[in-house]
């Protein structure tokens, strides 16, 4: 099993990302004034992200499903999915800011 240490790293870890990317999505739509450009790459990005959303949400189905059909149960306990949720979602605004970075490049 895993241990209270490492699920707490990783906690802190994506937190962190998390608030890093904040940050630097911060910053950069104060460098660039909100202007047209910087509208074109947080559309996209969104739209990147949107797209990080649904494939969860495939993911989530397709385990449901698989679940249903599986021939033991399986048990997991409420405070690890919900975690599971929160890093997930921490997770999502770190791929909205790599899609910043990527797009700003690109445009």
């Amino acid at each position: 099993m895993i241990n209270q240490t490492s699920i707490l790293i990783v906690i802190i870890l994506v937190m962190g990302l998390y608030f890093y990317a904040l940050w630097q999505t911060d910053t950069l739509q104060r460098r660039y004034h909100n202007d047209e450009r910087w509208q074109q790459i947080r559309l996209r990005a969104n739209h990147l992200v949107k797209r990080y959303y649904e494939s969860l949400i495939i993911i989530v189905a397709l385990v449901m499903t698989w679940s249903l059909f599986a021939p033991q149960q399986l048990l997991i306990s409420l405070d690890r999915v919900l975690l599971i949720f929160t890093l997930v979602i921490g997770l999502g605004a770190f791929v909205e800011y790599l899609a910043i970075k990527r797009f700003d490049r690109l445009i």
